[in-house]
């Protein structure tokens, strides 16, 4: 599980994110909560979340990006997530200069939001060296693979076919086939349905997504495919499933 600081004045929106962080975070939780970046900076230095979602703007006290130059200069790279209510290109090169994951804009998209969520759990995930089961890799056993894992768990919702995943690491299709179900004991298509079904199980029973939405969140560009898919996998349609965790 990696621990979340979210720092927004506004208590109402901060609740809103914290509820987000906690329906769609899967193997997160938050960590803190803070009112304003003097209050979150003070607590960073005690102990240091994995995420920081933060606000620019706030009325009290140090801003946004006032608190991630004190973290980057404290010398961490805790991933950084900013959500402001300011599109000026001047906030937006300074994220940059700090190494901000994501930019977003208020009001938050909260599809959008998941996704960027889930992404950056994926990079921490590579970044620690952990599997899916949260077991300790073997670190730099396989660096193809580990690259090629990095990449599937952070971009389930895109092309993830072997001729595309194979020129991301540049190697061949037939090499990165033979590779990666010796390595892992798996097929690659086997490997990327189980991950995209465990993420369709997590929306269905922790959001209001549509189950067309929900198909597309997963990578699947068919709604009929992602159903036959997903019964073939479950023994249930989705609807079936979603209906079976809301009785």
């Amino acid at each position: 599980m990696y621990g979340v600081m979210v720092v927004e004045d506004e208590k109402i929106i901060r609740t809103g994110i914290v509820s987000i962080v906690e329906r769609f975070g899967d193997g997160l939780y938050v960590k803190y909560e803070c009112a304003n970046g003097y209050e979150a900076w003070e607590k960073f230095q005690i102990e240091p979340p994995d995420i920081v979602i933060t606000d620019i703007v706030m009325h009290k006290g140090m801003t946004g990006l006032e608190l991630i130059e004190k973290i980057r200069e404290s010398g961490s790279n805790v991933a950084i997530i900013i959500l402001s209510g300011y599109s000026e290109f001047s906030y937006a090169q300074t994220a940059m200069r700090y190494n901000v994951q994501e930019y977003m804009l208020k009001p938050v998209n909260v599809k959008q939001f998941a996704l960027v969520l889930e992404k950056i759990k994926a990079e921490l995930d590579a970044a620690e060296g952990t599997k899916e089961n949260g077991s300790q890799t073997v670190i730099g056993k396989n660096k193809i693979i580990c690259k090629v894992k990095e990449y599937i768990r952070a971009n389930l919702d895109h092309d993830l076919s072997l001729p595309t995943v194979a020129a991301k690491v540049n190697i061949s299709v037939n090499y990165l086939s033979m590779l990666f179900k010796n390595e892992t004991h798996q097929k690659y298509s086997d490997y990327i349905t189980n991950l995209r079904i465990e993420k369709a199980k997590h929306l269905l029973s922790n959001s209001d997504f549509k189950i067309y939405e929900i198909a597309e969140l997963c990578g699947y560009n068919s709604t009929k495919h992602f159903i036959d898919v997903f019964k073939k996998t479950m023994g249930v349609t989705p609807l079936q499933y979603k209906n079976r965790g809301s009785a």
